[in-house]
């Protein structure tokens, strides 16, 4: 009887023990993947503060673009008056005025082009 009890007893420690070993692979796991879970959270944080300043700065440039457009649209319009003003007291033929109109728009469209590359390369130095 001693012995059967014995046997028993045995039997469930050899269980017991291999329960524990479960236990610590899994406890391992848990920290190997809990490490892992860490990583990314701290990826993910920084990402999303990346695309905030990313998305003020973007909203920054639009204001900047319009603000700049509407100045290249008040000195187009300036220039127009002044040309027209000019033209009417010279009496240019029509084809020359024409022109000289051209060459603004096209000059405004320059302008905007400038301004936009130089934004641009300033965001791009600022990363």
């Amino acid at each position: 009887m001693l012995e059967s009890d014995l046997g028993i007893f045995q039997t469930r420690i050899l269980f017991l023990m291999e329960k524990i070993t479960e236990c610590d692979t899994l406890l391992m796991d848990y920290r190997v993947y809990k490490g892992k879970y860490e990583v990314v959270s701290a990826k993910k944080t920084g990402a999303e503060k990346h695309i905030e300043v990313d998305f003020h700065d973007k909203r920054n440039l639009q204001q900047e673009i319009e603000t700049l457009k509407s100045e290249i649209d008040d000195v187009k319009m300036k220039l127009k008056d002044d040309l027209n003003a000019t033209v009417s007291k010279m009496e240019i033929p029509i084809s020359f005025f024409e022109k000289l109109r051209l060459q603004i728009d096209y000059m405004s469209l320059k302008c905007l082009e400038v301004a936009w590359n130089q934004r641009k390369d300033t965001c791009r130095t600022k990363k």
